[in-house]
């Protein structure tokens, strides 16, 4: 009696290898871009709350400058002095945040000629994608007036 051998076949065929191999080549990659933008996004956002906190920061300097000459028992004090246009560089976090504040006055036409100032403070940083920047206005007014 003679035996028959059959082929069984206990493996993959070099086909199969192949596309599997490159079907999770392509997950890597994949999660690895993600990786990536997300990282970039993140480094972006971070740079964004720093600068609008460095703006928040100097509005409120600007704040406490016009209070205190508001509140200062000398008339001859006006409520906008200290309160000139500037650039200075703060270093956070081992980047360098150029921040610009640039006052100019408003006239408005039932009041005095010195009744507001304009605040325009811009801060500027440099990313893997170049200059950025974020930029806010406020105004300054003679809040206790002279009534």
């Amino acid at each position: 009696m003679k035996k028959t051998i059959r082929n069984k076949q206990h493996g993959f065929s070099l086909v199969e290898v192949i596309i599997s191999i490159t079907l999770i080549t392509m997950v890597i990659l994949a999660f690895n871009q993600l990786a990536i933008f997300s990282f970039r996004n993140w480094e972006n956002a971070e740079n964004r709350t720093v600068a609008y906190n460095l703006i928040q920061s100097r509005i409120e300097e600007l704040h406490n400058l016009r209070d205190g000459n508001i509140s200062n028992a000398d008339p001859a004090v006006i409520w906008y002095s200290n309160i000139v246009s500037a650039t200075t560089s703060t270093p956070v976090g081992g980047k360098t945040y150029t921040i610009t504040t640039a006052i100019s006055p408003l006239t408005v036409s039932f009041t005095s000629n010195d009744s507001k100032r304009k605040v325009v403070v811009t801060v500027t940083w440099t990313e893997r994608s170049g200059p950025k920047s974020l930029s806010s206005t406020t105004y300054l007014t003679d809040w206790k007036g002279k009534y």
